[in-house]
């Protein structure tokens, strides 16, 4: 929460009231843990250390994408366009909507960059999705830390 942060780093106090820093931003930073979560708060506005009463939980409905579609009166062909970015969870996430066969989006996006840390298994899921995403006609594009695919027809 910013205005926790704001209470124990004076230095932001200042630059908020200066008008230098919008504090909205400070809440920007979200993952699935906790780790990930103080690890990128330290390094993107340099605090030296995160209380955990920095971090706000909060929970969040999941559904399978056949539930996701239901609740909205969609059918998978429906889809135009798919972006995804689940804080390192893209490449297991997306092969969930793509074994679907009428889910043919014209424009499928996901964030690969910076989630994987070169781990094996996270460095193959997203291989594999790759390939599939190739496999079923999508020109593919690295656009910074994203996978743009773009149906070939």
């Amino acid at each position: 929460s910013p205005d926790k942060i704001l209470a124990d780093f004076w230095i932001f106090r200042l630059l908020a009231k200066a008008g230098l820093i919008n504090t909205a931003v400070l809440s920007e930073v979200a993952s699935m843990s906790f780790d990930e979560t103080a690890h990128s708060l330290k390094l993107l506005h340099r605090l030296p250390y995160i209380k955990e009463e920095f971090i706000d939980k909060i929970p969040v409905r999941c559904l399978t994408p056949a539930e996701l579609l239901g609740e909205i009166g969609a059918s998978a062909k429906d889809v135009a366009s798919l972006t995804v970015d689940t804080e390192g969870y893209d490449a297991h996430l997306l092969p969930l909507f793509l074994k679907h066969e009428e889910f043919r989006p014209a424009v499928v996006q996901f964030e690969w960059a910076g989630h994987h840390r070169n781990e094996t298994a996270k460095v193959g899921a997203l291989v594999d999705l790759v390939e599939s995403l190739h496999s079923l006609g999508y020109d593919l594009w690295k656009d910074f830390e994203n996978i743009a695919a773009v149906a070939s027809d």
